[in-house]
């Protein structure tokens, strides 16, 4: 297939309304993240500082800091981010936890080029438009304004790129089958060794005349 540049990633300068709304955001992140300390503290308080515990600490204080900067160097340097490209294909993950409730992923492409976006942004273009996403240029989820700037735009190329995905879609769909069925013989295996159902040399035995026979 002919590559073709289908993502366009300029920057520019926030005007003061865009500028105003990240201070707005990051205005609220001290408050959050000390909310969110003082919750740690309790459980920890209530666990005795267990390395499960510590190790919940460690990831919130390197998420806070990662977020913290990203607004510091947004406000610093007072860019945004521009994206001007063709939705090729449209995809979503789901994630469920142990209550059963679903986080949902979004993402365009824009060819070969994954990007994930808002759930917002994604509900509001189909497969085919060929648009333009102003946003914050480190801070996540931050959208100053999208434009249509073409519906049904070279359909060609989205429906070669269509194609591409279908074919791709299969071919993972089926290494999944076989690593699921790996990944399950060996829990089995595993499993039947540490109750003593079966013992190794059996398994040696087995393997060695099933290899054997292939000769």
């Amino acid at each position: 297939m002919k590559q073709t540049n289908l993502l366009k990633i300029t920057f520019a300068q926030m005007s003061q309304e865009e500028r105003e709304q990240i201070e707005k955001k990051f205005k609220l992140l001290v408050p959050m993240g000390v909310f969110v300390l003082v919750i740690l503290a309790i459980v920890n308080y209530g666990f005795d500082f267990d390395l499960f515990t510590l190790l919940i600490d460690a990831l919130f204080v390197i998420a806070f800091v990662s977020i913290y900067r990203a607004f510091k160097l947004d406000l610093k340097e007072n860019e945004k981010k521009i994206w001007q490209g063709l939705i090729t294909n449209k995809d979503y993950t789901v994630r469920s936890n142990k209550n059963s409730q679903n986080t949902y992923t979004y993402y365009f492409y824009f060819g070969d080029q994954k990007r994930s976006i808002s759930e917002t942004v994604y509900n509001q273009f189909n497969v085919g438009d060929f648009i333009e996403i102003h946003l914050a240029k480190r801070v996540w989820g931050v959208y100053f304004d999208t434009k249509l700037l073409k519906e049904n735009a070279m359909p060609e190329t989205v429906a070669e790129y269509q194609d591409k995905a279908q074919v791709t879609s299969k071919k993972s769909s089926k290494v999944g089958c076989i690593l699921f069925l790996v990944f399950g013989l060996i829990m089995i295996i595993g499993f039947l060794m540490v109750t003593e159902i079966i013992e190794l040399p059996i398994l040696e035995k087995y393997f060695k005349e099933f290899f054997e026979g292939l000769e």
